[in-house]
């Protein structure tokens, strides 16, 4: 699940550069490097606590695990390489199609506009929320 605000007039833009960061992951080794040592500083300063406990066990057991997740991810954070991720976003990420929700006033935005990027089904509101 991906999520782009923007303004109705740059709808259009906001989900033309989503498509790109889809489709093509930028290579970027500090960021990757930062982003990486902040994943690895939250799992090693995660603490369970007392009420969270049998919520995270069983969360566990629904996964088929029986042990602490958090140790196996660390140990893989660390051993990960910008590679890795890359070869992840493409066999992932890149060149699938994708759904979009763009909610906004027709008034605002062309439906026509948004059929580049394929088939548009227009809503009402009692649809999109029930009422």
């Amino acid at each position: 699940i991906g999520y782009v605000g923007a303004q109705a007039d740059k709808v259009n833009d906001a989900v033309g550069g989503m498509n790109d960061l889809l489709n093509t992951l930028p290579r970027l080794e500090d960021m990757f490097g930062n982003a990486k040592l902040n994943i690895l500083k939250s799992i090693a300063t995660d603490r369970i606590n007392d009420d969270q406990l049998i919520g995270r066990y069983l969360a566990a057991k629904e996964k088929g695990l029986d042990d602490d997740i958090r140790e196996r991810q660390y140990t893989q954070f660390q051993q990960m390489t910008l590679d890795d991720l890359v070869a992840f976003h493409k066999e992932k990420l890149s060149g699938k199609s994708y759904t979009y929700c763009v909610i906004a006033s027709d008034q605002k935005i062309q439906p026509q506009s948004l059929e580049k990027y394929g088939a548009v089904k227009t809503m009402t509101l009692a649809e999109l929320f029930g009422y």
